[in-house]
């Protein structure tokens, strides 16, 4: 069945309202429910973009064009294959002759991604290095003259759980590690950045309460630097309905709360924010029919 789904976006930006800016999304899916075409509409209603979305037999994204309606240039990309549906190559044309080229290698517990231009010049570099599990345990960064700018190793604890990243300027240099702390049933709760002194620069906190997050940020190097915290609420459904940004002293800067539908899609987002004389409302009007049967 060929779905169709039609969002509208309006806001209302406080005190700079000059009436609310209209934007139409219209979403067509194919019958193995991928995306297919994407509408864009602006304020007067006039079609400004367009992508369409073309996919092989076995649904794996080959083709994505994208047209502008205020620009002449033909923009598509290009994705392939190997025969374990791993991405090899990406083609991004910017019309002529703007091209850019990435390519994947793979070897045994090994990924060469590669992104040149169009003279294929080598742009950046990256080989990641995966272990038994296929977790990722190094990251090694390359500029354009195929030297390593950054270097990231991923160590992990007995439970298969990542327990520090360290990152290294050049090969050898270090410059900071990052360690993670979990509770007994594996939920994060803690990590703390140090600097290449072994200096605890931050941390971040999380602390689970039902149908309550709470995530801080302390800053332990800038001491003035109020330190951060971030509470998200669910619902019953496990649903984000609202979340704060404020303090660890209990002030609020921003509070985001969050409006659903019967198909669980966002309807309606309302920014309350101690920098905006009113609020930002952004409504998502949502209509879903079957485009063989036209109803709603």
């Amino acid at each position: 069945m060929n779905l169709k789904r039609q969002s509208t976006y309006e806001y209302r930006e406080g005190e700079d309202y000059n009436g609310p800016t209209r934007l139409v999304y219209t979403l067509e899916y194919n019958e193995q429910g991928l995306l297919s075409k994407e509408h864009q509409y602006d304020t007067q209603g006039n079609k400004v973009l367009t992508n369409h979305y073309l996919y092989d037999d076995k649904g794996l994204l080959v083709r994505e064009n994208v047209y502008a309606e205020w620009s002449t240039l033909k923009n598509f990309n290009l994705y392939s294959y190997d025969d374990q549906k791993r991405l090899l190559r990406i083609e991004r044309h910017f019309g002529e002759p703007n091209f850019e080229l990435e390519q994947f290698v793979y070897k045994e517990n090994q990924m060469v991604h590669e992104i040149l231009d169009i003279e294929h010049n080598l742009m950046k570099k990256f080989i990641r290095r995966f272990g038994s599990q296929k977790e990722l345990l190094e990251l090694l960064v390359f500029n354009e003259a195929n030297r390593v700018e950054e270097r990231f190793l991923h160590h992990y604890d007995e439970a298969n759980k990542l327990a520090e990243i360290i990152k290294f300027k050049g090969l050898d240099i270090q410059q900071e590690r990052l360690a993670f702390f979990y509770n007994e049933i594996g939920e994060r709760i803690c990590s703390k950045r140090y600097n290449e002194e072994n200096k605890l620069m931050s941390r971040e906190t999380f602390e689970y309460q039902n149908a309550l997050l709470v995530h801080s940020i302390t800053d332990d190097y800038h001491r003035r630097v109020p330190h951060q915290a971030f509470h998200y609420f669910y619902d019953a459904d496990k649903r984000l309905v609202e979340q704060h940004h404020g303090d660890t002293d209990g002030h609020i800067f921003e509070r985001k709360r969050f409006k659903y539908n019967n198909h669980n899609d966002v309807s309606k987002e309302i920014l309350e924010s101690m920098y905006m004389a009113e609020p930002l409302i952004r409504e998502h009007k949502l209509e879903y029919f079957s485009a063989n049967l036209n109803v709603a």
